[in-house]
């Protein structure tokens, strides 16, 4: 399962990225708020758009990932964003049932 990500506001520019890939992106508007969106690509299902990620604070978010097709098909992911000076890295992951928020 591949990914694909956008700028918060620019649907136009989508970037693909395999899995285990490493790949710089850029922001097409620095003025605005750094927010990514992801979305997942599967040959079998198709899956929605993510929330706003805010990649500037640095730290692990939860996230869900829904079928466009069937809204209860569910994927739990995480962001782990870190900073090296001058990068920010963003690692994006998919949850095992162990590792599941549980819903109250």
């Amino acid at each position: 399962m591949s990914l694909e990500v956008k700028q918060k506001g620019f649907d136009d520019k989508v970037t693909g990225i395999d899995v285990d890939a490493r790949i710089p992106l850029y922001w097409y508007n620095d003025s605005d708020s750094r927010f990514l969106n992801v979305r997942l690509i599967d040959e079998e299902k198709d899956w929605e758009w993510s929330g706003n990620l805010n990649v500037l604070e640095l730290g692990t978010v939860n996230f869900l990932c829904r079928n466009k097709n069937q809204k209860m098909d569910l994927l739990f992911m995480r962001t782990d964003v870190r900073s090296d000076d001058s990068n920010i890295f963003i690692v994006i992951e998919k949850l095992t049932p162990k590792e599941r928020p549980f819903l109250v």
